[in-house]
């Protein structure tokens, strides 16, 4: 019997050890599990869309070395619209002031990252540094899903834990001319012109399309039989120079058929008392992010000259259509629904020059 109480109390006491040692064990790996990174929380607002569409956002880590491909951050798959009416006062004609109204249209969203530890940059690139874009549902020609991305914008480095937000607003639009590094003021007959117009996408330099080049002037909008009453001014066009999608540039002057001749064929292009030379001019996308339009021309010495409104515009390459949201009644009753629509997605933002023709 003793010696079987001693063997109890050698088990016990054994029993003991090694359930502390486990408990000690445990604690230490408890203790020397390092902390997981804090998640990233990225919020976003875009501007500059219509209404209805289908619009994503994605971010991607920079990762190295380069060409090594961008590796996805996170994702918000469906953006929430958002809509505001804007008042701006007008004035009238007779001097009465009435107040206009447009609705504003925002897409907002928000996702959660997971913090990278190492993006292979060294210290070229800090870890979780970021860059974005979004994405619009559409269809193609087939009328296949297709989705219209916009350039990606550098969002900087990120820190694990904070909460950081990333607002946009879209636009396609001139951002400047110049004619030998100069804004035109002033050209003459005769003389071969070099005109160079700027054009900025979001959706990418690639995407702009039938750059123009417009020599307008004004002309009173008014009611016929009342010549004391006008509603302003309208750019009426007198020389209109584009080049289509296909290569063709188009000479159109007032009063005159337009004429058109693909630049691959060289030589010049003349209407009326105006001549385009077809080599030089040209277009050419990716230079700093911008479509660079070369215009080279020569007004004749009969050229009809004074003063005008020279109007730069392009167009923003569209998919055929794009999905919408709208309402629909069916039997009383209202329902959201999803239709394939042409849309004019970026209207362009042209910009105005006056220029003074002379001898």
């Amino acid at each position: 019997m003793f010696e079987l109480n001693q063997r109890a109390r050698k088990l016990a006491v054994s029993s003991s050890i090694t359930l502390r040692f486990f408990i000690g064990a445990f604690a230490f790996c408890l203790f020397t599990i390092p902390a997981a990174p804090q998640a990233i929380t990225v919020s976003t607002a875009l501007d500059g869309l219509p209404s209805g569409l289908s619009v994503s956002y994605d971010l991607n880590f920079v990762a190295c070395p380069p060409p090594h491909p961008e590796v996805h951050a996170g994702r918000v798959p469906l953006l929430t619209e958002q809509t505001s009416t804007v008042f701006t006062p007008v004035t009238l004609p007779g001097g009465q002031i009435s107040l206009s109204t447009r609705t504003v249209t925002r897409y907002v969203g928000e996702t959660t990252i997971a913090p990278q530890s190492d993006n292979g940059c060294g210290s070229s690139v800090p870890p979780n540094t970021v860059r974005s874009f979004y994405s619009v549902v559409g269809g193609d020609a087939e009328d296949h899903t297709a989705f219209r991305s916009t350039q990606e914008f550098s969002e900087g480095t990120l820190v694990p834990g904070g909460s950081f937000e990333f607002n946009h607003s879209l636009s396609a639009a001139t951002s400047s001319l110049t004619s030998n590094g100069n804004v035109p003021t002033t050209v003459h007959k005769s003389f071969v012109l070099h005109f160079t117009a700027f054009y900025s996408d979001a959706f990418g330099s690639d995407q702009v399309i039938t750059p123009t080049l417009d020599f307008t002037k004004p002309v009173a909008v008014g009611i016929a039989g009342q010549p004391n009453f006008s509603f302003g001014t309208v750019n009426q066009s007198h020389v209109k120079m584009t080049l289509t999608p296909d290569g063709q540039v188009c000479l159109a002057i007032l009063g005159i058929a337009t004429k058109c001749k693909n630049r691959s064929a060289g030589g010049t292009l003349a209407n009326g008392e105006v001549t385009v030379f077809l080599e030089p001019t040209s277009g050419a996308s990716g230079n700093a992010g911008f479509f660079t339009m070369n215009w080279v021309f020569r007004f004749e010495p009969a050229f009809a000259g004074g003063d005008f409104n020279v109007i730069v515009s392009a167009d923003d390459k569209d998919l055929p259509t794009y999905l919408v949201a709208t309402e629909e009644v069916v039997h009383g009753i209202r329902r959201l629904v999803h239709v394939q629509r042409a849309l004019d997605l970026l209207p362009w933002k042209s910009l105005t020059f006056p220029v003074d023709v002379t001898n």
